[in-house]
Order: structure tokens, then sequence, then C-alpha cells
């Protein structure tokens, strides 16, 4: 691939990761300050026009696709995204590659906040494309440049794209073992509801008929279990999200329905800012994963369940979330990707 006026450097070495970083050549620079010059015009035809002369300025395509969103023109923006990827994709060091695990993005410059946004959008127009499994390919890639920060929050959603695209057995492994951010993939609301969910899609793809000479008991154990023990959990540890989640697959049923009665009890904040934030986020995108008949009677009889043991605070494991409340905060405030 040839030079586009950004390239990639070695930083250092850190605890065994290559730490790379972004920067523009000269040539580049100049023409960055052109770009600038146009953006603070607030003029979309100033954009248009330096766009139009350099077609492969990453901060000119990134700003023209910004415009054809807000016009609706998906794929136009689509193209202007994927070519300010290509720019930096361009500029990778001989030493850097995409596949390895001990790499990582320096993230204090303003070429690698921009590859990050860069890598963002993209995730997003993938999977308004419905490729949600490269949208999903493409959050562990950008996960792992940066896995002790997470600049793109991506561990707010990336569960969601494991759903759609079916990588059940891969987010539920996930879950488990991802520690490398300061708060463990597991303490994540989001990612507590979306591995029960999980569970229950894996359970449903293997399920068999069951034999004449099984037992009621043997019938009732199995993936079935497994799941409702962790959609137990998850209600347990956290349990106004359910009443964020009913609320977002439709606010009628909380009026209408009188079997959902109990959720007033688990009405209101959490008393943690951080899993407010993400309760919001998890119930907007993944409403409609949970509006099946089968998953909101799943969800409602666990629910109530948990909720009658009369104990459905936070259990001590919620301390490490607020052991570190100050770097949940900040991540809290990145907002929806």
């Amino acid at each position: 691939m040839g030079n586009r006026g950004i390239n990639m450097t070695l930083k250092h070495i850190s605890d065994g990761n290559s730490v790379f970083t972004f920067c523009r050549d000269l040539r580049y620079e100049t023409i960055e300050q052109d770009f600038q010059a146009c953006k603070n015009s607030m003029d979309p035809r100033a954009i248009m026009m330096f766009q139009h002369h350099n077609p492969f300025h990453a901060g000119g395509n990134l700003q023209m696709a910004e415009i054809h969103l807000h016009r609706g023109e998906f794929k136009i923006a689509a193209d202007l995204i994927e070519r300010a990827v290509y720019t930096y994709e361009c500029g990778y060091h001989p030493k850097f590659n995409p596949l390895a695990e001990n790499r990582r993005l320096h993230n204090q410059r303003n070429e690698d906040d921009e590859f990050f946004r860069a890598l963002r959008r993209h995730i997003q127009c993938l999977a308004r494309r419905g490729c949600v499994r490269a949208a999903l390919e493409t959050c562990k890639y950008a996960l792992s440049l940066q896995p002790e920060a997470d600049p793109l929050c991506l561990l707010s959603y990336i569960g969601f794209y494991a759903i759609r695209a079916k990588q059940y057995a891969w987010l539920t492994k996930f879950v488990n073992l991802f520690n490398k951010y300061p708060i463990p993939a597991r303490y994540f609301p989001n990612l507590r509801f979306a591995t029960a969910l999980a569970l229950l899609q894996m359970n449903r793809s293997t399920r068999k008929p069951p034999d004449k000479d099984d037992t009621p008991d043997k019938k009732r154990n199995g993936g079935a279990d497994k799941a409702t023990e962790a959609l137990e959990a998850a209600v347990y540890l956290f349990p106004t999200v359910v009443h964020s989640l009913v609320t977002a697959v439709d606010a009628k049923i909380l009026k209408q329905d009188t079997r959902w009665k109990f959720l007033q009890k688990a009405n209101g904040s959490s008393g943690s800012a951080f899993v407010d934030k993400i309760a919001k986020i998890f119930a907007a995108r993944s409403a409609v994963l949970w509006r099946g008949q089968e998953e909101l009677d799943w969800l409602r009889t666990t629910a109530s369940r948990v909720l009658s043991w009369g104990t459905w605070l936070f259990n001590t494991h919620t301390h490490h979330i607020h052991t570190h409340k100050e770097c949940i905060h900040a991540k809290a405030r990145g907002g929806e990707a």
C-alpha cells in the first residue's frame, strides 16, 4: 500500500507489547491546516471543495461522512469512512501485525484519536448494512488496540453485536475471561444480561426432543438451567436494568400487564452512575433482542423469582465497580457509540 501522508511509528515496548502511534508527514500536516481552516469556517461547501481536492485526507472524509449521515445518505457516508480507514491502513508500520495480541496503539495524538473515531463510524456503517459479523470483528480489533482503556466504550455494545452475529460461545468466553480493562467484563450489566441471552440461544440451537425414558429432572436440566442461572445472577446484581429493558421493549407492558407489577421495587436509580448509563445504552440498543414472547416470559418469571428473595441489592462483587468509580464514570461519559 502506498503512503498517504500518515505513518505509524513504533513508540516503545512496554510489558511485552509493542506500542505504536500515528503521525503526519510535513506535506500532510500542511494539508491538515487547510482542512482545519475549512472546518472552522462552518461552511459545508468549503469542506466539500477541500475533500474534492484531497480525496484521501482522513479528516476531510470523516467530516464529509458526517454531513452525508445527517442527510440520510448512508452509502456515500460509508464509502467515505472506509476511505478514511484505508488512509490509516496505508501507513501501518512493517512490524505492526493487526492479528497479533502484543501490539497496542498509543492514544495520545490527534491522529490516533481520529483513527479510533473512523473505526467507530466504520462499525456503525457495517451494522447498518446488516454485516453484523464484520462489525463484531472490527469491534474486537478496535478493543485489542487499547483494551486497558477502551477509548470507544466498546464494552458497552460488543455483546449486542455478538448476539446479532450468533457468536454465543465466543461471548460467554469473552465475558468470563476478559479482565484487561480496569473493570472485568463480567461486572458490566449489559454483558451479564447478554451472556444469559447467549446461553439461551445456544440451548435453542442444540435442543433435542426429549427421550420417552428421560426423567422430569433430566428433561429440565441442561443449557436452559445455565441460561436461567446466568439471568438470575444478572438480575440479582443489576435489578434496575430489568425495568429499563422492559420499558424499552414496550412501555405499555408495565402499565397494562399486571404480571410485571413486581418491577416497581426495582425502579429508579441503581446508586451507580456507571450502571445507570450502561443500562440506558443496553436497553435502547438490545430491546429488539428481547421482544420475543419467549424471551419476555423468561425474563419476567426469572426476575420475579429473584426479586421475591427480598435482597436484590448489589452483592460484594460490585465492590470492584465502586473501587474504580473515577475510571468508570469517565468511560460512561463517553456515551453510546
